[in-house]
């Protein structure tokens, strides 16, 4: 039916522009005007082009400032640096890299520093995760099977090209945060939906070096265990406190 109506409107199309001239009507006008297009035709364009601008992707909304004396990146991690041991870019071992295993130490806060504690490796001991690879959970504790830990984004962006030692603030929105979800912490705090999360942390050592491949395929790993990076520290006269 919807066909049959088309080719009707085509051929009544070009019956009035190939009688324009002998009417004394400019052919191209009377294509320009549309006036001999049914109104269904009409609004179906408009409709195709209503489509088109619904369909183009929405602009990501502008990052609010950071909070003062903390620098922004474009993914909206907030950081702050407290303190970093003198030295420790001398050596490489000491540089953080993509595929690096690492233990964090931190207090995780909601509402505000020193506000709703969450959750504190003081209780639970230091967070090991990878870096760099999407890693979303680590684990923690000296148990056989030991305790899951869920990391955020952001945490993992904070910690790339860092050093040994480094203590920071963050400031985590939920998009590179736990997202929409809420989430239940080893000491069995709540972190509601949505929240924003602040960290205090320390890197507390690098556990194994990494070779990350393409694709962030770790292809090789436990290259320096963590002994090893203390002795040549101390070879090189670095400490890590």
């Amino acid at each position: 039916h919807h066909a049959m109506k088309l080719v009707l409107a085509l051929l009544s199309v070009a019956s009035v522009a190939a009688l324009a001239p002998q009417q004394g009507l400019n052919r191209r006008a009377v294509l320009k005007t549309g006036a001999a297009f049914p109104a269904f035709l009409v609004g179906a364009g408009k409709a195709r082009a209503a489509d088109k601008k619904a369909a183009a992707p929405a602009k990501a909304a502008p990052l609010a400032a950071p909070e003062a004396g903390f620098a922004q990146s474009p993914t909206g991690l907030q950081s702050k640096e407290l303190s970093r041991p003198d030295g420790m870019e001398r050596l490489a071992t000491n540089v953080l890299k993509a595929g690096d295993y690492i233990r964090v130490d931190y207090k995780l806060y909601v509402d505000g520093f020193g506000k709703t504690l969450v959750e504190s490796t003081d209780k639970t001991g230091p967070v090991e995760f990878q870096i760099g690879t999407g890693a979303k959970q680590g684990s923690t504790g000296m148990k056989k099977v030991k305790d899951v830990v869920k990391i955020p984004a952001g945490l993992d962006e904070a910690c790339i090209g860092q050093v040994v030692g480094l203590k920071q603030q963050l400031i985590i929105p939920a998009s590179i945060g736990f997202g929409k979800e809420p989430v239940t912490t080893l000491s069995g705090a709540t972190i509601p939906a949505g929240s924003t999360l602040y960290y205090e942390m320390r890197v507390r050592s690098r556990v194994f070096a990494s070779i990350v491949g393409p694709g962030g395929v770790a292809q090789q790993e436990n290259f320096l265990e963590v002994d090893q990076v203390a002795k040549l520290n101390a070879i090189m006269g670095i400490g890590q406190d």
